[in-house]
């Protein structure tokens, strides 16, 4: 990866490279959510200034495909719109960091 593009992010060589040995743990709690979130990572909506967030109107399908009990829907939307929240938090702060180098 070039360390041009990677420090527009605010990112090193260090923080680009994993290795064999790296893990990255998700409780059982969470895996459901985790595992949703994953599935959504093409239907994110995206306008002038990037992304927006995550269409919800697939949701349903995705649930329905991967036979998740409607139950744990609820469950499951609050945590991948939580996850939502965090991603388009850290995409201002990118965008903010970038336009203040320009």
């Amino acid at each position: 990866m070039d360390p041009e593009r990677l420090a527009r992010f605010g990112l090193t060589q260090m923080d680009y490279q994993v290795n064999a040995d790296t893990q990255y743990g998700v409780l059982p709690c969470n895996w459901a959510s985790v595992m949703l979130f994953i599935d959504l990572t093409t239907q994110w909506r995206v306008g002038v200034n990037g992304a927006t967030g995550i269409d919800y109107a697939v949701i349903p399908h995705v649930l329905s495909m991967r036979r998740v009990r409607r139950a744990l829907w609820p469950e499951l939307f609050d945590d991948v719109r939580e996850m939502e929240r965090e991603v388009l938090d850290v995409f201002a702060a990118r965008s903010t960091a970038v336009n203040e180098e320009d």
